[in-house]
């Protein structure tokens, strides 16, 4: 993954969120390429649970669906406010995502509710297979 990658991942999701004031995508392996996990904070005005869980939902399934290599998770993070114009990776955002934890039974909520993930075998179960082709 390179920066262009980042850029077009926070481009398709901020297109896909169009109440989104922008996202930060940010990639790490845990040893093989086929090990990338992805961690997209989407930046906003509404804080309301039913907005997060249909920002969370959409995100999940743009970032899925447009990611260059198959991810092993999908991170969500959500941010009140505008994107930063340098945001930094090792920023949490600042919404409490507990409430969606019904929405999204199967994610993990970590990080005092701050952070909402998917494993590949729960986004392929809510989106189908991952349908990219790996950039070799």
């Amino acid at each position: 993954m390179n920066e262009d990658d980042g850029r077009a991942i926070e481009a398709a999701v901020a297109g896909a969120v169009p109440d989104a004031a922008g996202a930060f995508a940010s990639f790490t392996w845990s040893g093989a390429p086929n090990t990338q996990s992805i961690l997209v904070r989407v930046y906003v005005d509404q804080t309301d649970p039913a907005f997060l869980a249909a920002t969370a939902e959409t995100t999940f399934e743009t970032v899925w669906r447009n990611a260059i290599r198959e991810p092993s998770s999908i991170s969500f993070q959500a941010a009140q406010g505008s994107r930063p114009s340098q945001p930094a990776s090792d920023t949490l955002g600042n919404l409490d995502l507990a409430p969606l934890a019904e929405q999204f039974p199967e994610a993990h909520l970590g990080i005092a509710g701050q952070i909402l993930k998917l494993s590949r075998e729960e986004l392929a179960d809510r989106y189908g297979p991952w349908s990219g082709k790996d950039a070799e």
